[in-house]
């Protein structure tokens, strides 16, 4: 896999993270943060790498179903967040 480690992040960055997150898994750089994941050809199994790429990138653990009900990098962004996850 191409990705490079990379440290822990503040929460302000979440947003890249997860955005960084969804681009590396569709191999799509033109994704923004409003676009839905789904949309763009994601699966479950599109889920499960970007969950993995994510904690790797943060030590956060997002639940799969998280995905499904916030879509966007900037929804999911939103809801680790709210958790106080950081």
């Amino acid at each position: 896999m191409d990705s490079q480690p990379v440290s822990p992040v503040a929460t302000d960055s979440i947003f890249d993270v997860v955005l960084t997150a969804y681009r590396q898994t569709l191999n799509n750089a033109e994704m923004t943060a409003e676009d839905d994941l789904f949309e763009f050809g994601g699966d479950s199994v599109m889920v499960m790498k970007a969950t993995e790429l994510i904690q790797e990138m943060t030590g956060v653990e997002v639940g799969l179903g998280l995905f499904f009900t916030y879509p966007t990098a900037a929804e999911l962004a939103t809801a680790i967040l709210a958790s106080g996850t950081d």
